[in-house]
């Protein structure tokens, strides 16, 4: 029953799509995207059913059959089966990926009714959510391997699925050839982990006393940072952040799934997999902090200059990210995945509810050609206003729980020279982003003022209103702050 619930966990999605793929311009539209979002939706369910199946505080392999046995050399043998590694870590990312997912996949359906190929568009939403919950429920490096050049595939279709615009085309080569540099990076540092430990499987890499073996190798510094040098590529850091902001040429879906709880997290989340190796590396961790720092002053300073709403909540993301990458960078492993799931549903939030106004506004992007929201579109209006709160940092919304918590563990983390001083040049940075889309969504009176020159088009529909309603209890739920204790003793055990 267990190995059940893990296939229909894992596969039920990319079955879907290929079901729809064959037969879905033989189906109604409804029908299409119901059967799209209730294949996630089950995935979901699988997924609950597994953390109450299994043994709490273990991490269980399930292992369907093996995918690869090489010889590498003499007597060594590279053996990878594909298997879920299910422990409290994949749980909750797999729980966030199945939640928003579904969530965006409902919102699809009224956002691209109009669309010829929402169909296909249907698909390939499916496939984007299969390989990340393969990235993230991977057993060991390889397979892990596998679900992020899928999740970078499924982007590039995704962000160029209006393909006949020149901008959605130069946008998705643009993420596409990024990131796989960091891939190539990536990959080298998965050959350095093979050639040190002989294995690339978790539970290996994972066990009491690894990695103190290895440490002292000339090499050990060299592949983490390689690793590195993946995760930053994926995770849109300093030096690798230009894709992300032309991302937003992609359609709202797709901006609030690749900006939320998936593919950009998908770094952060591979490096607190991996956290006994980066533990093992003051020198590492450092440049982990530095990389934070900078792609927080960065972003904070570019979202200020940005006039489009999409684009100044990009780089909100790329604040954020930032602050995760920080709170690694100080040891900080639990805090930085509770921002995580944090920043997932109120940054999900404001990317769906920014699809509504735009489209409401003759699909007008300008913030400065808004606002009225407050009256013409007041369910909309009331839930941005809470994913702003929640993204600023308010007291009693999500940011202001995770936030904190991370820069007092950079405050007082005993390990590096000027951490404090370090702290505040980030906090500066990093509220930048924040106070840039607070900036833009009031001085611009997309939330308050009743002056607008691009006009509403009526109110929104009723499946988006329900949806961005019941999306906007999540961040004030998640700011809760027994739930960082939660996540805390759920990622550190």
């Amino acid at each position: 029953m267990i190995k059940l619930l893990a296939f229909i966990a894992l596969f039920l999605p990319v079955f879907s799509a290929a079901g729809l793929a064959l037969w879905g311009r033989r189906l109604s539209l409804a029908a299409v995207y119901g059967v799209a979002t209730g294949a996630v939706a089950l995935s979901r369910g699988a997924t609950a059913a597994l953390w109450f199946g299994l043994t709490p505080g273990t991490a269980s392999v399930i292992s369907f059959w093996t995918w690869l046995h090489v010889r590498v050399g003499a007597g060594v043998c590279l053996s990878s089966d594909f298997a879920l590694r299910l422990d409290a870590l994949a749980f909750a990312m797999m729980m966030v990926v199945a939640v928003i997912s579904t969530v965006v996949h409902g919102y699809a359906y009224g956002y691209m009714k109009k669309d010829p190929s929402a169909v296909r568009f249907a698909c390939l939403l499916n496939v984007f959510t299969f390989f990340m919950v393969l990235l993230v429920s991977a057993a060991d490096l390889g397979q892990m391997f596998i679900g992020w050049e899928g999740v970078g595939v499924a982007s590039f279709l995704l962000i160029g699925f209006w393909y006949t615009k020149q901008a959605a085309r130069t946008a998705a080569l643009k993420a596409f050839w990024i990131n796989r540099i960091g891939d190539f990076f990536l990959i080298l540092g998965i050959g350095g982990v093979f050639t040190m430990f002989g294995t690339v499987s978790y539970a290996d890499l994972l066990a009491p006393g690894a990695v103190q073996i290895h440490a002292l190798s000339p090499k050990f510094e060299g592949v983490c940072l390689l690793l590195l040098v993946g995760a930053m590529a994926k995770s849109a850091q300093f030096g690798f952040h230009v894709w992300l902001p032309d991302a937003m040429e992609g359609s709202t879906p797709v901006s609030a799934l690749l900006h939320s709880a998936t593919m950009v997290t998908a770094g952060v989340f591979l490096l607190i997999r991996l956290n006994p190796l980066f533990e093992a590396s003051e020198l590492v961790r450092s440049v982990i902090v530095g990389v934070g720092v900078l792609t927080a002053l960065l972003a904070g300073s570019v979202a200020l200059a940005q006039t489009d709403l999409k684009r100044v909540i990009a780089y909100s993301t790329c604040s954020q990210l930032g602050f995760m990458f920080i709170a690694i960078g100080v040891s900080a492993y639990g805090l930085a995945f509770f921002h995580l799931i944090t920043h997932a549903f109120f940054k999900s939030l404001l990317f769906l509810g920014a699809g509504i106004v735009i489209t409401k506004s003759n699909h007008v992007q300008d913030i400065t050609r808004m606002g009225g929201m407050r009256r013409q579109l007041p369910i909309t209006h009331g839930v941005m206003l809470m994913g702003t709160l929640a993204l600023v940092g308010m007291p009693l919304f999500s940011g202001a729980v995770s936030k904190d918590l991370i820069l007092e563990a950079a405050w007082a983390y005993p390990g590096q020279q000027g951490l404090g001083a370090l702290a505040l040049l980030w906090r500066s940075g990093g509220g930048g982003a924040d106070g840039a889309l607070c900036v833009a969504l009031d001085d611009f009176g997309v939330l308050w003022t009743d002056k607008n020159s691009a006009g509403y088009q009526g109110c929104p529909p009723r499946a988006d209103g329900f949806v961005e309603d019941v999306a906007a209890n999540t961040p004030v739920g998640c700011g809760s702050p027994w739930l960082g204790g939660v996540v805390e003793a759920v990622v550190c055990r």
